[in-house]
């Protein structure tokens, strides 16, 4: 992606912000954009069909793709429910109890 957009950059100097598009397989345009916009790339992409048979296999590939790429956000997030979980069930035992 980073390299694609700096030759399209390069070849044309005279647009600021170029319009791009990219195609790859339907269950991968998810991650493909977001690394695309990760790297600051104002992309668009164009899903070509998947066989039926490969769909399970392709949908469990990406998810765990996109925990991995996406770790950090997903922890924080963990992390943010399981404190307010924690909060509302102290908060539960306490009224329970008093």
């Amino acid at each position: 992606m980073r390299n694609s957009a700096r030759l399209i950059k390069e070849a044309h100097p005279e647009i600021e912000k170029p319009r791009i598009a990219f195609s790859t397989t339907n269950y991968h345009v998810l991650r493909s954009g977001l690394i695309a916009t990760s790297q600051g790339i104002a992309a668009e992409g164009i899903g070509s069909l998947t066989r039926t048979y490969f769909w399970i296999n392709a949908f469990i590939r990406e998810f765990i793709a996109n925990l991995v790429a996406e770790k950090k956000k997903h922890l924080e997030t963990i992390g943010i429910l399981a404190a307010i979980l924690s909060l509302l069930a102290t908060a539960l035992y306490f009224s329970n109890n008093h």
